[in-house]
């Protein structure tokens, strides 16, 4: 997770209102950071889905992640074998 600035997303308010409007509008800075980075949303609120930009729920997350540290793991011991 990283913290976002309003300067980064500001310029997609406006599509991010039209998108998200019939559901939350209030939700629409989460839609415009979002579209501005090229990232999916991680969330459990279904005003998003549907949106335009790609959802991640919980679980889905969790299945993700354990094979991420996987990855990094190897490519950690990689390195330390390559440095030795």
């Amino acid at each position: 997770m990283q913290v976002v600035e309003a300067e980064t997303y500001r310029g997609f308010e406006q599509v991010a209102r039209q998108r998200i409007s019939r559901r939350d509008e209030d939700d629409w800075p989460i839609l415009a950071a979002a579209l501005a980075l090229g990232c999916a949303i991680w969330t459990e609120d279904t005003d998003f889905f549907g949106c335009g930009v790609a959802t991640w729920t919980t679980d889905r997350v969790e299945l993700y992640l354990p094979r991420l540290r996987n990855e990094s793991n190897q490519s950690n011991s990689r390195g330390l074998r390559s440095l030795y």
